[in-house]
């Protein structure tokens, strides 16, 4: 019984003299359909960049009004209260 098993098998092996030739074929068959269902990667978004910081007044220092010694306050005359 196992002998006659073992002669099935044997006669369903791939031929030796073909293993050579289809190595490369399965090869090119994979790399064909990955091509044909790779999808296409969507490009990397650019980084933003920063927003510059807006110019502080030197002043009022961005307060947009200036705090005297006696404790008082005026409207900065440059930036004219806009903080």
């Amino acid at each position: 019984m196992w002998a006659q098993l073992i002669a099935i098998l044997a006669s369903l092996a791939a031929d030796p003299a073909a293993i050579d030739r289809e190595a490369p074929r399965a090869c090119a068959a994979v790399a064909v359909a990955y091509a044909a269902t790779a999808q296409e990667r969507a490009p990397e978004p650019k980084p933003v960049p920063p927003k510059p910081a807006p110019a502080v007044c030197e002043q009022c220092g961005g307060k947009g009004f200036i705090v005297h010694g006696d404790g008082h306050r005026t409207i900065c005359p440059t930036c004219q209260g806009k903080p």
